[in-house]
């Protein structure tokens, strides 16, 4: 069946429809605090395309603009390296 739901911090129903994901990449680095490798994470790979369609929306130009402003970080750091930014568009 196909994945439903909502994007975190988007008010509009989406619907998974299709998906390019090439493996994942493995995330980690050093924590000079601890002076110890910071644990491995599980990330999608960069360039990864995910194909949804947006439930009913009043303005479907406000809709991608919100979209395209949205970032899926998942902490603070994150978002300072790069991780999570998004770009959407209307197909």
């Amino acid at each position: 069946g196909r994945v439903q739901g909502r994007i975190r911090g988007i008010d509009v129903d989406v619907q998974l429809i299709a998906a390019a994901l090439p493996r994942w990449q493995a995330q980690s680095g050093w924590d000079l605090l601890l002076r110890r490798p910071k644990p491995l994470r599980r990330a999608v790979a960069a360039g990864t395309i995910y194909f949804f369609q947006l439930g009913p929306v009043g303005d479907l130009q406000q809709a991608a603009a919100i979209l395209n402003t949205h970032n899926l970080r998942t902490t603070l750091a994150d978002g300072m390296d790069g991780s999570g930014l998004t770009l959407s568009g209307i197909w």
